[in-house]
């Protein structure tokens, strides 16, 4: 199993329906012309988190950019605190490359210390669920977030049947 790796990185327990449900949202959202953006949403234990759903937020979208309008935000927040989960990543498309952009550092969500957001390329038209080929960012604090290595992604995300 995965195990925290030296930045204190939690290890994400992700089921392969999870990654292929975020993979078929991702693309029917984006349609090739708009970003889009799900969440994952789930438990979070001392060393492990556990991701339970793709949650598909109200968005208002467009060719570079999408916005979670504020009561969307407040209405996941309370169906979430009720049901113990959290949000434990954001997944989000874009036009060409993927990279975590200065606009993705302000308005990702989450964005506490350790948070994840993951970023696909091409509207995720080709992307199949394999975070190696995603930009996968880990949010270090005061705004700024560094992206993960290949073997980092590999550490910190176990494909598990596990999370069901």
């Amino acid at each position: 199993m995965a195990s925290r790796d030296v930045n204190g990185t939690l290890a994400y327990l992700v089921a392969p329906y999870i990654l292929a449900e975020s993979a078929e949202l991702l693309r029917s959202l984006s349609s090739g012309v708009r970003e889009s953006v799900v969440l994952w949403t789930g438990v979070q234990r001392t060393n492990t988190a556990e991701v339970r759903r793709v949650t598909v937020p109200e968005q208002r979208a467009h060719r570079r950019g999408f916005e979670i309008p504020l009561a969307e935000r407040l209405e996941i927040i309370q169906e979430l605190a009720s049901s113990g989960e959290t949000i434990l990543a954001q997944l989000h498309t874009h036009p060409g490359r993927a990279f975590h952009s200065r606009t993705d550092d302000r308005l990702a969500r989450p964005r506490h210390t350790g948070a994840i957001s993951i970023v696909i390329a091409n509207f995720a038209l080709g992307w199949d669920g394999d975070l190696q080929n995603a930009s996968v960012n880990l949010h270090l604090g005061a705004g700024r977030w560094r992206e993960l290595s290949g073997a980092e992604v590999t550490n910190t995300f176990e494909v598990t049947n596990a999370a069901q």
